[in-house]
């Protein structure tokens, strides 16, 4: 199945219409009732890799306002916040990915 969101998916196991779903702790775990219901467990695999995209619109007035917040949360205090409610990650942060957050051009990207 295909789905646009986890919370769908979560949704749908708690109808009965799935069995089993590979999703975000943070969606599995959104809703109290869910740990109660169901067995939320970790995929611990090297491979298991999960990558959050984001996209900022062509026509914003804030341009900038996505590498701020990603900015924020790659800070030590940032990733401090996260660590503190159980999230971890690992980032592969290339010079063209600062040079994107940046604004910096694609003509003038090396």
């Amino acid at each position: 199945m295909d789905s646009p969101t986890g919370d769908f998916l979560v949704n749908q196991i708690k109808a009965g219409s799935l069995d089993v779903v590979i999703v975000y702790r943070s969606n599995a775990l959104a809703s109290a009732s869910t740990g109660k219901k169901f067995t939320v467990l970790g995929i611990h695999r090297p491979e298991a890799i999960a990558t959050q995209p984001y996209a900022v619109a062509n026509k914003t007035k804030f341009p900038r306002l996505m590498s701020r917040f990603l900015d924020t949360c790659l800070s030590e205090e940032g990733k401090s916040r996260f660590l503190k409610f159980g999230f971890r990650w690992e980032l592969h942060d290339t010079a063209a990915d600062r040079r994107k957050r940046r604004g910096v051009p694609a003509a003038n990207r090396k």
